[in-house]
C-alpha cells in the first residue's frame, strides 16, 4: 500500500519500508529524520477514528504553541491510501530513540535504577521526573485533553533534557472523541466503577489521569506497583487496587492491612518496598503524602497543587504574588514577564491567548493604569482575563476575595 500525507504531500510505499515499531492498533514507519507515520491496521480504521484524527490535526498548530514540540507527538497531518484516498493514519513528529519509563525505573532486585544506553536515574532525578510528569499532565488538562490510557509504554525519557516525552497521543480523549484504550494496572478504580458509555468506552476524567500518573510516580521511585505485595489472602494487584490494599497504607499506619483482614508475609520484596518508602518519606514527604492520599484516601488532585503558591510549578503560581495575594495582569506586567519566564511557566495566561487577543489586553492596560493612579473604584482586570480565569472553573470574584 502507498500512502501520502495531506499537507506536505510526502508519499511512502509501505511494501518497501520496514516498520520501526508495531502495536495493537498499527505500525510506525519512518518518513524522514524528523517525521514518522502511524498507519492503522485495516480492522482499526473506523469513521469515528478518522474524524478524531482530523480533529487532532486541525488543532496541531494550537498545541504546538503550548507544548514543547520535541516532547509531544501529536498527530500533525492525516495520511491517506493513494489508491482509495481513505484516511489510514497520520504523520507526527519523530521524537527520537529514547527509553520508555519501564526501562529506567527503580529495580528492586538490583537495588538500583535500571541502566539504559549507559545512563540511569538517581533518586534526585527520579523525583524531578515525577514532578515534570505532573507538569505535563497539568498542561494537557488545561487544554482540555484527557490522556486516558496512561502507562509507561506511552512515555519516553530524554536524559539530556530531563524531559518526559509523550507518544501515542492519538488515543487521548478530546472533545466528543473518547479514548479507546486502557491499561488495567493504571486505570483509576473510580473510573472503572462509573462503567462505560453506550459506545463501550470508559468515561475517562482528569482525576483518573491523576491516579494513573500517581501509579507511574510510585513505580519510578519504589520499583513496584503500589498495589503489589506478598500477603494472605493474595487477591492480585487489580483487586488490591479496588480495595486500596497497599504496603503504603501499612507503612503510613501499622495495622492498616490487619484491619482489612490481610496478613503481610515475611518476604524480601515486601521488605525492599518498605525500605524504599522509608527513603521516599525522608527525601520528599510531600510526594509520599500525596501518594498516600491518592491510593489510600482516594483523593484526586494534581501533585503540583501541593506545592507552595510561590513555586513556579504550582498551577496557581500565575495568580498569586509571593505574599499569596492575588496577582493581577498589572502585577504581571510590572514584574516583567519575559519570554523566558513564559517558557518556564506553561500555564502563564499569555500562552492561552492569540497575539491579537493579548495585544487587546495590553491596550486596555493603559486606561486601567490611569484609572488606578487616580484612585478610581472602577479599576478591574480586563474582561478577557476574567473569562480566562472562569474558563478553568475559578470564580473571578471569589479569587479577588481570596476564597479560591
Amino acid at each position: 500500500m502507498k500512502i501520502i500525507t495531506k499537507q506536505s504531500h510526502c508519499s511512502l510505499d509501505l511494501d518497501k519500508v520496514t516498520p520501526m515499531a508495531q502495536g495493537g492498533e498499527g505500525e510506525i514507519y519512518p518518513i524522514d529524520n524528523k517525521s514518522v507515520a502511524k498507519v492503522y491496521y485495516s480492522d482499526q480504521i473506523t469513521r469515528e477514528r478518522q474524524e478524531k484524527i482530523l480533529a487532532l490535526c486541525a488543532k496541531y498548530d494550537f498545541y504546538k504553541g503550548l507544548f514543547k514540540e520535541d516532547s509531544f507527538a501529536f498527530p500533525r497531518e492525516s495520511a491517506a491510501n493513494v489508491d482509495t484516498n481513505e484516511l489510514v493514519g497520520f504523520a507526527m513528529q519523530y521524537l527520537g530513540k529514547f527509553p520508555h519509563l519501564t526501562e529506567i525505573c527503580f529495580d528492586l532486585g538490583q537495588n538500583q535504577y535500571k541502566k539504559m544506553q549507559n545512563q540511569q536515574l538517581d533518586n534526585s532525578r527520579a523525583l524531578d521526573l515525577v514532578y515534570r510528569l505532573f507538569q505535563s499532565l497539568e498542561v494537557f488538562h488545561q487544554t482540555h485533553i484527557i490522556l486516558g490510557d496512561i502507562n509507561p509504554s506511552n512515555i519516553l525519557y530524554n536524559f539530556a533534557t530531563k524531559n518526559p516525552l509523550f507518544i501515542d497521543l492519538d488515543t487521548v480523549h478530546i472533545e466528543k472523541y473518547g479514548c479507546l484504550a486502557f491499561s488495567e494496572d493504571y486505570l483509576d478504580p473510580q473510573v472503572e466503577a462509573q462503567g462505560k458509555t453506550v459506545d463501550g468506552l470508559l468515561k475517562y476524567t482528569s482525576s483518573g489521569d491523576q491516579f494513573g500518573m500517581a501509579v507511574l510516580a510510585y513505580e519510578i521511585f519504589v520499583g513496584a506497583n503500589p498495589f503489589y505485595l506478598r500477603c494472605s489472602p493474595n487477591l492480585g494487584t487489580v483487586e488490591n487496587k479496588r480495595q486500596a490494599i497497599s504496603l503504603l497504607g501499612e507503612h503510613h499506619k501499622q495495622s492498616y492491612l490487619a484491619d482489612k483482614g490481610i496478613k503481610i508475609l515475611e518476604d524480601p520484596t515486601n521488605a525492599l518496598i518498605l525500605k524504599r518508602l522509608d527513603l521516599l518519606k525522608t527525601l520528599d514527604g510531600r510526594l509520599y503524602q500525596y501518594l498516600y492520599d491518592v491510593f489510600i484516601k482516594e483523593k484526586r488532585c494534581n501533585l503540583l497543587t501541593r506545592l507552595p503558591k510561590s513555586d513556579v510549578r504550582n498551577p496557581g503560581y500565575s495568580f498569586y504574588n509571593a505574599n499569596s495575594s492575588v496577582r493581577t495582569i498589572m502585577d504581571m506586567i510590572k514584574d516583567g514577564w519575559t519570554e523566558q519566564k513564559k517558557a518556564e511557566t506553561p500555564l502563564f495566561p499569555g500562552n492561552f491567548f492569540s497575539k491579537g487577543e493579548w495585544d487587546t489586553i495590553y491596550q486596555e492596560l493603559s486606561s486601567i493604569q490611569a484609572l488606578k493612579l487616580k484612585g478610581s473604584s472602577r479599576y478591574q482586570d480586563p474582561e478577557a482575563f476574567q473569562k480566562f480565569v472562569e474558563n478553568f472553573g475559578i470564580s473571578y470574584q471569589k479569587l479577588l476575595l481570596g476564597e479560591q
